[in-house]
């Protein structure tokens, strides 16, 4: 059996006006998975059904749905503001539409134009030669809507790491794009963008969740980050409920877990696993010709969280199987992840094979040295 693709609420077609057995409808066809909830009001007031007012959903088909508001024996008093708002896990829509009378019994519908909606659905893709995240839709509606981005509710703006970008194709139709460069962990959460006019809005969700192990990692430490979201799994004999998630943080983290407003203590077991990235070499050592009584310069980078200079594993020269260490002759230096061999006033006989190791992975590179030795 497949699987249902689920997707955020859009119009098919806007609300609009009918006559139906001598009252009034305001009816509109939504497309949605899964089924949508939705709330009718009048103004800044929820629309209550009563003999006088009845509201509906109906399923036509699949994922598509008409939405209506039947009104009985319209009057002067119905006149005003109707909106739709409908709304799944994955975002919501919203529409409006004028009900006024020019004559008694005659209702006139004053909608021009088009609210938003998603005639591509957002998505997520991650360019990973230039580590950096893009978002993207495509939006109908009349007048040009304003577009905003949010991450954990939180609004995204066209500065520094986050460009913004709304794009006209055609008289209606907008592409909007998000983008995230350099990409962390820190980056992972609850996208949402939210696109509004006059006649209404719509919104889409995207969750990112981003692997600690393979994303980058702030080299001024990590505040606590979701990676994964908290899920829920029951064991087979259902008497053990586990709540599980993932997270990244550095320093680690305090966790405390609450039921409602009450903190859980001596019942909760909680076992937290702290990811480590392994050491692995971003560029490797390469041969060297140098010159004698010059000064020759190995270099090499490496990644790895915790970061290579903390105790967790060991940086070590090493020159055949001999180990160097810092010297009149040989100088070491560590800065940003970058690890450095210099060799001062090289000879002959230095030519040799050095090699770094880290933890487990070593880089290695030939030296050559072109005069005559030192007697």
């Amino acid at each position: 059996m497949g699987v249902l693709e689920e997707f955020a609420p859009t119009f098919v077609q806007k609300p609009g006006l009918k006559r139906k057995d001598g009252g009034l409808r305001i009816e509109c066809e939504i497309q949605a998975s899964p089924l949508p909830t939705v709330k009718w009001s009048k103004g800044d007031q929820e629309v209550r059904e009563d003999e006088h007012l009845r509201c509906g959903i109906d399923q036509t088909g699949g994922s598509l749905y008409v939405v209506y508001v039947e009104i009985k024996n319209a009057t002067q008093a119905d006149a005003g503001q109707y909106s739709l708002r409908a709304s799944n896990k994955l975002g919501n829509v919203i529409s409006t539409v004028n009900l006024d009378f020019e004559a008694p019994g005659k209702p006139v519908p004053k909608v021009e134009g088009q609210p938003p909606t998603f005639c591509v659905k957002p998505t997520v893709r991650h360019d990973k030669e230039r580590n950096r995240l893009v978002f993207t839709c495509g939006i109908l509606a009349d007048p040009k809507p304003e577009v905003t981005w949010l991450r954990n509710d939180v609004r995204l703006t066209d500065v520094g790491r986050h460009g913004v970008v709304l794009d006209a194709d055609g008289k209606s139709r907008y592409d909007a794009t998000l983008s995230v460069d350099r990409v962390t962990v820190e980056d992972a959460g609850s996208y949402k963008i939210i696109a509004r006019n006059v006649l209404g809005e719509t919104t889409g969700t995207i969750t990112i969740n981003l692997d600690s192990t393979a994303m980058a990692l702030p080299k001024k430490g990590i505040k606590p980050t979701f990676t994964h979201k908290p899920v829920i799994q029951q064991s087979e004999d259902g008497d053990t409920i586990t709540f599980e998630c993932r997270l990244s943080s550095d320093p680690k983290s305090t966790i405390a877990w609450y039921h409602g407003d009450k903190q859980m203590r001596d019942e909760v077991k909680i076992e937290i696993e702290e990811k480590k990235q392994k050491p692995s070499f971003v560029e490797k050592l390469v041969d060297k010709n140098g010159i004698v009584a010059g000064l020759i310069e190995l270099t090499c980078k490496v990644e790895g969280h915790p970061m290579p200079t903390v105790t967790w594993y060991s940086v070590k020269w090493y020159r055949d199987t001999h180990e160097l260490r810092s010297d009149e002759k040989f100088t070491i230096e560590t800065k940003d992840g970058r690890y450095i061999l210099r060799i001062k006033n090289p000879e002959v006989t230095d030519v040799s094979q050095y090699n770094i190791k880290c933890n487990k992975v070593t880089s290695a590179a030939r030296l050559v040295v072109i005069g005559k030795a030192a007697f």
